[in-house]
């Protein structure tokens, strides 16, 4: 019985250490991203993952995890944030303005710098964090959901928003739901998303059909917004996105959205503090 409790404790350790390589091996990859200056005319896509509360600060002070520095803004950051993009008179929108803008390749009609916001997997922190503040300035965000977790209060060791607190959002005409896969959001035994692998576009297709499933039972519409998990997808996810009804697809290259740019190829910047400056830097640049 002392054998096989060792066996099992070492078996632990080894899946952790190999989840945490192929984590810090993806946040290296996301890292090392063209990290070029904003610059020029289009439309940024933000994407965040934690907004964490203030008291956090200590946690984070304790822990050098990547998941949790790397991906996290605090709520009073989150908050100055909003107040700067307002102050320099941004234009908040929509996929669905952004969708037509690219689609009919043609600019938008305002020449103020142009901003959609998002949100990867939607934490309990987005709703009780950074809802409240985009609710208070009426600012349009969206959210990719992972159709089949939604609710599961310790998904890799996240507390995911519930139905209740989705259906509250969507109530208030600000938030637009798009899908984060039914179940594909993980690394395979390669360290690779499996939806990557040729191999594997049966599963990703009967994936899609789960997610259609679901998002069409909670929303009475099909969904139009996909985001890669990890943030890239292949020509054959693509495609299949695209027949099945999808408009935009949303990834994590880096840079700014410009009206000739492919549907399929939604860009995003990943936001951390760094990050961070790089906007603020683009949308006080001439201040149009």
């Amino acid at each position: 019985m002392k054998r096989l409790i060792v066996v099992l404790i070492l078996v632990g350790f080894i899946g952790y250490f190999t989840y945490k390589f192929r984590m810090n091996h993806h946040l290296t990859k996301l890292e090392n991203q063209e990290d070029k200056d904003l610059v020029g005319h289009g439309c940024v896509v933000l994407n965040y993952h934690i907004i964490s509360s203030n008291r956090d600060k200590f946690i984070r002070f304790l822990t050098k995890e990547p998941e949790f520095t790397t991906f996290n803004i605090y709520k009073s950051d989150f908050e100055k944030q909003i107040i700067t993009l307002k102050r320099n008179h941004v234009n908040f929108i929509t996929p669905k303005i952004l969708d037509e803008s690219m689609r009919n390749k043609r600019t938008l009609t305002t020449k103020r710098k142009c901003i959609l916001i998002t949100f990867d997997d939607i934490d309990q922190c987005v709703y009780k964090n950074a809802y409240p503040i985009l609710k208070k300035e009426q600012i349009p965000f969206t959210s990719f959901l992972i159709m089949r977790q939604v609710g599961n209060q310790n998904y890799k060791g996240i507390n995911l928003a519930n139905w209740n607190q989705i259906n509250e959002m969507q109530k208030s005409g600000l938030a637009t739901f798009g899908t984060h896969t039914y179940d594909l959001h993980y690394y395979d035994k390669s360290g690779r998303p499996p939806f990557l692998e040729k191999k594997n576009i049966k599963t990703f297709q009967r994936d899609l059909q789960l997610t259609s499933k679901s998002y069409l039972q909670h929303f009475d519409v099909h969904p139009q917004y996909f985001a890669y998990p990890y943030g890239f997808g292949t020509p054959q996810t693509d495609q299949t996105l695209m027949k099945n009804g999808y408009n935009l697809l949303f990834t994590l290259r880096y840079g700014i959205n410009k009206p000739s740019d492919p549907i399929f190829f939604v860009k995003r910047v990943l936001l951390t503090y760094d990050k961070w400056e790089k906007v603020k830097k683009w949308i006080e640049s001439n201040k149009k």
